[in-house]
């Protein structure tokens, strides 16, 4: 049986421009879902502006490594490792952290709606758990139907996506099932969700639209190549990254291929999206940046790869961890460098900004935080 575990919530703390928003899927600060990249697009934006040099505030031995998104609220952070371990940790004092041993293994960030969380589980006896915040209290559990994908929440059900292929609606109160698909190809990543539109990627290339309340399949398509990215979606279209190298950009109402771009290099990482351009992060170390309505090269920028981790993207910059122990700031504009850090280790995660802070975990074990505004206080 599943120890209680206390739960404060979970919300980002997004700040949202009025006057000129930097991408057109975001979030109400009003409907707080959270989850892996950001959101149920997986964007991967942030809105933030780093105002100096990032400058080391604190680093932290934090006894696991974080293997899916940070989340934080109330003081903390919030996050879960690959062994199954959940962590909160206080942004204030570092040597304030508990773990929580929930399950055998967790490979996806956990999504909350309202006073429940929902987390995904890889490997234990449940795959799926959803637990109410305000008591502390397991609500309901699925046994198997394990999973590597963070739960897609609506105002009635969680969308899960197990390793195997199946793709189930459960009711949030109760746990019962609203409906069930079969993609019939492996999912090793999220599913993402624009409106009333679900998006699934099959390890194999096949691309399956839904509608997200009834589970009526809208069009599927097959890219014929492998894919463990996340699909990105926008109000009009769905764009794929390939493991080959390929950013497929398809019609999001009935799956037309519309335009590719050939890189020709690996692909791991899920592309981030702004309201004008792709930036993706090829196996080489090779940072490109795309003209979001033709596909067309803007710039790219050879750094000491490959990436370790999804990139960052601000209101101005991008934030990307590599595999030789370098974490970079690049303008958004040229592919410049704006500033690079030697760590100790591979970042795994993308980091998070908040209170012009930004935090940033790398293996083995460690949290490190710097200010970006210049001040130097905790």
């Amino acid at each position: 049986m599943l120890k209680k575990i206390l739960l404060w919530g979970f919300i980002f703390a997004f700040t949202f421009s009025c006057q000129k928003p930097m991408i057109q899927n975001f979030i109400s600060p009003e409907n707080p879902i959270i989850t892996a990249n950001q959101n149920f697009s997986r964007t991967g934006f942030q809105d933030f502006i780093i105002k100096d040099s990032l400058k080391l505030i604190s680093n932290e031995d934090i006894l696991g490594l974080p293997f899916s998104s940070f989340l934080k609220y109330s003081g903390e952070l919030i996050f879960t490792t690959h062994n199954g371990y959940l962590y909160f940790v206080s942004l204030n004092d570092f040597d304030d952290q508990r773990k929580i041993s929930i399950a055998d293994g967790i490979l996806s960030a956990p999504s909350i709606q309202g006073k429940t969380l929902f987390l995904a589980i890889s490997k234990g006896e449940y795959g799926l758990i959803a637990y109410d915040i305000t008591s502390a209290e397991t609500k309901w559990t699925i046994n198997g139907k394990f999973s590597q994908s963070s739960p897609v929440l609506t105002n009635n059900h969680v969308i899960h996506a197990t390793l195997n292929g199946q793709i189930l609606a459960y009711n949030l109160l109760d746990g019962t099932i609203a409906w069930q698909v079969e993609l019939n190809d492996a999912i090793k990543n999220n599913l993402s969700k624009f409106g009333n539109t679900l998006v699934a990627a099959g390890q194999n290339g096949k691309i399956n639209s839904y509608d997200i309340e009834s589970g009526f399949l809208n069009w599927s398509n097959s890219l014929n190549d492998a894919v463990y990215a996340s699909p990105v979606l926008t109000k009009e279209f769905v764009y794929i990254a390939t493991y080959s190298g390929s950013i497929v950009k398809i019609s999001r109402h009935d799956g037309e291929i519309i335009k590719r771009f050939e890189a020709n290099v690996e692909q791991y990482q899920s592309p981030v999206i702004d309201n004008e351009n792709i930036y993706i992060a090829l196996a080489d170390g090779k940072l490109v940046s795309l003209d979001k309505a033709t596909l067309q090269e803007k710039w790219r920028i050879q750094l000491n790869g490959p990436f370790s981790s999804t990139p960052l993207l601000g209101t101005k910059e991008l934030l990307v961890g590599t595999e030789s122990r370098k974490f970079y700031r690049i303008n958004k504009l040229n592919g410049e460098i704006i500033q690079m850090l030697n760590l100790d280790g591979r970042p795994r995660i993308q980091p998070v900004f908040y209170d012009n802070k930004i935090y940033l975990a790398y293996g083995p074990d460690y949290l490190e935080v710097y200010s970006t505004n210049g001040e130097i206080d905790e």
